[in-house]
């Protein structure tokens, strides 16, 4: 059998090193980052954060000796206080240490220079140690409720993924496809809790202002968002592989830098096979009930998924000026086409039997 797109060991792999990084403070400001920053954010301390961050520094030569792990967490401490200062106006190449020591630990952490979902969330301390850029309490709720998405979204990636090493006929594929499915109504289940929770306007009034793009070594990067999650990884293997939209793949593609090396080597393995949607198209209009009701139930969560989204960024994107694009960089264009994609290949299940 080939080697699987996205695995349970490479899964145990991403969340021990993540874990790892959770621990660590390379550059010593746990302190500043978790008493002082929310504090300075939520409270206008604009001269403050300019204050602080322009004394910032550290020797070149500790830089280039971190570790790959090291040099992640150096990167997740960085990220969001760059975030911070682009949030009230300033221009992050005025803070050369900190532009500096972003390009050095992107070199080598084989990472972007800049924040991403997964500093912002999975390699983000757990309790007093959590980084955030407010004072206020729903943003840890908000961190924790995309934890809890990025984790189902890949261990759905992971069962569909396993469903594609074997024939569409065989047994096996009605307990990946209803275990993947089960992984997405979670993500659903724990969205509609959090919103319940939190403020209608609380992200986009509060939040949404610390996830504007940032340039960091004269390139734009997208702050930490929705786009970035590893749901990309999931329409890949249903139908995005075989998708020459050139819109799409332009948003595959700007948004696969913001994945870990290990997540973008498995998205090349997944180019290299058929999607779900071109096996079915292959096989015919026939198959067994078990696993014809897993594709079904599946796609009926990411439909509901893609829905909820949809409406979610559209009742932000309200609340903002004309024009305004959502924290991943896009308008609601691209959020439109991914549930068009799903809803089209839901409704050909109706020729199946």
């Amino acid at each position: 059998m080939e080697s699987m797109t996205i695995d349970t060991k490479m899964l145990e792999y991403l969340h021990q090193q993540d874990g790892h990084i959770r621990s660590l403070d390379p550059l010593n400001l746990n302190e500043f980052l978790t008493l002082d920053l929310p504090k300075v954010n939520t409270n206008w301390g604009k001269e403050r954060l300019r204050r602080f961050a322009s004394q910032m520094r550290w020797d070149p030569d500790y830089i280039a000796n971190l570790d790959t792990e090291e040099s992640k967490a150096a990167i997740r401490d960085l990220g969001i206080i760059a975030g911070s200062l682009v949030r009230f106006g300033c221009l992050i190449k005025e803070f050369s240490t900190i532009e500096d020591t972003l390009m050095q630990c992107s070199k080598i952490s084989n990472e972007v220079p800049s924040d991403t979902i997964y500093t912002y969330v999975t390699r983000n301390p757990k309790g007093e140690l959590r980084r955030t850029f407010t004072t206020h309490v729903e943003e840890g709720l908000f961190i924790e409720s995309l934890g809890n998405g990025i984790e189902n979204m890949l261990m759905a990636a992971d069962y569909l993924g396993r469903s594609q090493e074997y024939t569409l006929d065989d047994p096996m594929i009605e307990l990946f496809l209803k275990k993947s499915a089960t992984c997405i109504f979670t993500i659903i289940t724990d969205a509609h809790k959090i919103y319940k929770i939190l403020p209608s306007d609380f992200f986009t009034k509060e939040l949404r202002p610390f996830f504007d793009p940032r340039k960091i070594g004269g390139k734009d990067y997208f702050a930490p968002g929705g786009a970035q999650m590893p749901i990309l990884f999931i329409d890949q293997i249903l139908w995005g592989v075989s998708v020459c939209n050139l819109i799409y793949v332009k948003y595959v593609n700007e948004n696969l830098i913001y994945q870990p090396p290990i997540l973008r080597g498995a998205f090349e393995r997944i180019k290299s096979k058929k999607t779900i949607k071109e096996l079915l198209e292959d096989h015919g209009r026939s198959l067994p009930k078990g696993n014809l009701e897993g594709l079904k139930l599946l796609l009926q969560g990411l439909t509901k998924f893609r829905r909820s989204h949809l409406a979610i960024a559209e009742k932000n994107l309200e609340m903002r000026p004309e024009g305004s694009f959502g924290s991943g960089g896009y308008r609601t264009e691209i959020l439109i086409y991914l549930l068009d994609q799903i809803q089209k290949m839901e409704g050909s299940m109706n020729e199946f039997k």
